[in-house]
């Protein structure tokens, strides 16, 4: 069983398979679940699912009629709702490109290729090479998938049909995803290339913000240079949003 120290320090995974990683963590250990809401808030600051979710169990807890099986059950479905609706609208195209490991990506693509052959470019995903475990996934579902440095992607989109995001927050204007989503979605309008964004409408927010950190790296740091890592990007809602 995944340790919850494992858990907060996931930089591999998508926010859905945290928050369900998260959510099964806590069937089998509901102690301390105030203390451990606040940790997952301050090791996804950027996810608004995972604030989502929290914010849920820490209401229904508080109500003492705590059904965390219920909260897991309307979330799935949910989930479920999504991949189905965007499965229907996407089944159309043969390829794709995307970026990062989005469990909502994977799960309408691998839906999609039981009907039919596809395609996917997918970036590795530097610094945690998180598209590296994507592609394996994607390729164990018999999907064809052509693995490229994070700066090649953009140039490939005009080989493909259309461009697909997930995203760790979303409002009415702007969305936070992987940093490299906004040039992928650039390279689309460029090439006149439809682009989807497949989010839950749990991610939504009026009030989308990214954090930075400086890096600690040696030697990349000066007294003229202070280095950031980005590991997230606000973008502008240049795509269409699928959601349940």
């Amino acid at each position: 069983m995944q340790k919850f120290s494992e858990l907060l320090s996931d930089n591999r995974s998508g926010s859905v398979a945290i928050v369900s990683s998260f959510l099964r963590f806590l069937e089998l250990n509901p102690e301390n679940i105030e203390e451990k809401i606040e940790l997952m808030k301050e090791a996804f600051p950027d996810m608004i699912l995972v604030r989502s979710i929290c914010d849920i169990v820490k209401s229904e807890y508080g109500k003492g009629k705590f059904n965390l099986s219920a909260i897991k059950k309307q979330f799935l479905d949910s989930q479920n709702m999504l991949i189905a609706k965007a499965v229907s609208i996407l089944q159309k195209y043969d390829s794709f490109a995307t970026i990062s490991s989005s469990e909502d990506i994977y799960n309408t693509l691998k839906r999609i290729a039981q009907q039919k052959k596809l395609k996917v470019v997918l970036s590795i995903g530097e610094p945690a090479e998180e598209g590296v475990l994507q592609a394996k996934r994607l390729a164990a579902s018999d999907i064809r998938v052509s693995l490229v440095p994070d700066a090649a992607l953009a140039g490939l989109v005009n080989d493909v049909d259309a461009v697909i995001l997930g995203a760790d927050g979303i409002s009415d204007s702007c969305f936070i995803n992987k940093i490299g989503s906004f040039p992928l979605l650039l390279a689309a309008e460029y090439y006149k290339k439809p682009a989807y964004i497949i989010a839950n409408r749990l991610k939504y927010s009026d009030n989308l913000s990214v954090s930075s950190a400086d890096s600690q790296e040696q030697g990349k740091n000066s007294e003229n240079i202070c280095s950031k890592n980005f590991y997230f990007e606000k973008i502008p809602l240049m795509a269409k949003w699928i959601h349940q």
